[in-house]
């Protein structure tokens, strides 16, 4: 047997991922992730699930795992963490939309994402807004309380907090109308991809036919190392 902390770490990942199987492969449920993903990867996980971990996302969970205990010895039961949200409607569609914040502050009233990154950006980036404005309508739609929002951005070398105004972010909606206007964006326009960059860590874009028939309209002179991928 593999005794290395690693292996027991990759395991117990696994396990997690093979409870959320089913529903994963259901024809309602959407993770916030997926919604602001692209909607080719969201299809293909239907038909084709994946395991996509791998030492990035270790290394992620690991920086998760250490602020939740420091901030649980500060803020004792003021905070809740990697809470599941879940929320359904029948417009536009029959949906059960679900989504895991990082953490859930009581006493600040805010819901924060943590983000480890090789480099922080100059500004917030934008699909990570998306998924924190999500965030908020669902803990709205959900528990009828407006937080505000708060993304903290760690590199190795570096630390960068933004806050968010739940009004900045959702305008003049209430949780449940921002959840129903992104998932009609998502099923009526399935940006395929939402961001470029998203083909390049895409665990489907071997088999994806819109990435490849992107490459193959593509000069050749155009084409970067990550493209020839």
């Amino acid at each position: 047997m593999n005794n290395t902390l690693t292996f027991h770490i990759y395991q117990k990942k696994y396990e997690e991922y093979l409870k959320r199987l089913d529903e994963r492969r259901d024809d309602i449920t959407i993770y916030v992730t997926d919604l602001v993903g692209c909607y080719e990867k969201f299809a293909f996980n239907k038909k084709i699930p994946f395991f996509n971990y791998n030492d990035i996302f270790l290394h992620g969970d690991l920086i998760h795992e250490g602020i939740t205990k420091i901030l649980k010895d500060i803020f004792g039961d003021k905070v809740e963490f990697n809470k599941t949200l879940t929320y359904e409607d029948t417009f536009p569609c029959k949906f059960r939309l679900k989504g895991v914040p990082d953490i859930i502050h009581h006493d600040w009233k805010e819901i924060i994402e943590i983000k480890s990154i090789v480099k922080i950006p100059q500004k917030p980036l934008e699909h990570h807004i998306k998924q924190l404005a999500l965030y908020l309508a669902l803990y709205e739609a959900t528990e009828g309380k407006e937080y505000n929002g708060r993304l903290v951005y760690i590199s190795r070398d570096d630390f960068k907090e933004y806050v968010f105004d739940f009004r900045n972010l959702l305008g003049r909606l209430k949780g449940e109308g921002y959840i129903a206007s992104e998932i009609d964006y998502f099923i009526s326009n399935k940006p395929c991809p939402r961001y470029e960059w998203e083909c390049n860590y895409c665990p489907y874009r071997e088999i994806c036919q819109i990435k490849n028939l992107k490459a193959f309209n593509t000069p050749i002179t155009d084409l970067t190392d990550e493209e020839e991928d």
